[in-house]
């Protein structure tokens, strides 16, 4: 396994527009999870509330994964019902 196989990418910045496409979290599914059980270590080392993390999209929808089960096995797309927008999109290669 090389250096790019366990990269998960998390956009920073500002919002896009309602017009554009925009995907909140993208990687392997492993590698995501991963990223959560990484998460609740730390919560749990710093005696912080084990939340996982919480997405929250340029809509305004919200939604928190605390359990490997909340990592989806195919792509999260929006509720807002935009076709271009996910919560999580995976990567399948």
């Amino acid at each position: 396994m090389n250096y790019w196989d366990k990269l998960v990418t998390i956009p920073y910045g500002a919002f896009p527009k309602d017009s554009e496409p925009f995907t909140a979290l993208s990687g392997k599914r492993e590698n995501i999870v991963a990223l959560l059980k990484a998460m609740l270590a730390n919560q749990q080392e710093h005696k912080l509330p084990e939340i996982g993390f919480m997405i929250t999209m340029p809509c305004g929808y919200g939604r928190i994964f605390r359990e490997s089960n909340d990592i989806p096995m195919e792509d999260l797309p929006c509720p807002c019902g935009k076709p271009e927008r996910f919560l999580i999109k995976l990567d399948k290669n």
